[in-house]
């Protein structure tokens, strides 16, 4: 698949996301007690103010798990999309799924910005010709409420742009405990 295919999918992905959300109409997060944890490459990073959400609008099941690493730092993200309704127990990935059973799209797309706003990224990688570098993102939830949702996950990220060259990094021992706003 050439590059504009990739560029096409990407945004579809995000015009499907951003459809499917409700706006918070409070601070998400608020306190400080809901967060994102991970090891990136065999460091601790905790992003705070946690908050996300899960939505079934037009048979297309969309999800978004959101926090920071520091006020002034650009808000990371992993993205969700399935045909059918979320739940615990079945794991993630990066792999294609029929959003609204038409499209093609990739299931989870992860964006990572650090503490001074260096962007990684993970998403589907069964482009071809060239394979990008080993990315895949593994989710579970283990608790879905009306309140929070709570988690984990491991990926293997680059920088973006996204590039064949560039080293992979890996985000091991994943947690998330967040606000859900949707």
């Amino acid at each position: 698949m050439t590059n504009a295919y990739r560029i096409t999918l990407t945004t579809l992905f995000f015009a499907l996301m951003l459809a499917s959300c409700k706006k918070a109409t409070e601070n998400a997060g608020a306190g400080g007690e809901y967060y994102i944890k991970f090891n990136f490459d065999g460091v601790a990073k905790t992003l705070k103010n946690g908050h996300g959400g899960l939505s079934n609008t037009s048979g297309v099941c969309s999800g978004g798990l959101y926090a920071r690493s520091a006020d002034t730092v650009k808000e990371s993200n992993i993205l969700l999309l399935d045909s059918l309704p979320f739940t615990t127990g079945k794991t993630y990935k990066c792999i294609l799924v029929k959003a609204n059973k038409i499209n093609d799209v990739p299931q989870t797309l992860l964006t990572y910005y650090d503490e001074h706003n260096v962007h990684y990224g993970a998403t589907y990688v069964g482009y071809d010709p060239p394979p990008q570098p080993a990315e895949y993102i593994n989710l579970k939830f283990s608790e879905i409420t009306s309140t929070y949702l709570k988690g984990t996950f491991d990926a293997a990220v680059v920088l973006t742009p996204y590039h064949t060259s560039y080293p992979v990094h890996q985000i091991t021992n994943g947690e998330f405990y967040l606000k859900r706003t949707y």
